[in-house]
């Protein structure tokens, strides 16, 4: 075993796949949630909708002033789907 198998994952193949996973699948499944049943999962819906928006308004800010690298565009762009 090399030196890079035992370390495993980088920081940013791991941010993207759990970008992919939280857009792909929690972010759906928290929408559905919260029609359902408001009193369970409302709250929770609320907090990350608002999470998500900061996070893009943060990117987006970033992506003005030119400063973004590739990593993070890719996961704007994941996120923004």
């Amino acid at each position: 075993m090399d030196a890079e198998a035992a370390k495993g994952d980088s920081a940013s193949v791991i941010k993207k796949e759990m970008l992919a996973y939280l857009n792909d699948n929690l972010l759906p499944y928290l929408t559905v949630a919260a029609v359902v049943d408001q009193t369970g999962y409302g709250d929770l819906a609320e907090k990350v909708e608002i999470e998500v928006e900061r996070a893009n308004s943060s990117v987006s800010r970033r992506l003005k002033s030119g400063s973004k690298s590739s990593d993070e565009t890719a996961a704007s762009s994941e996120s923004a789907n």
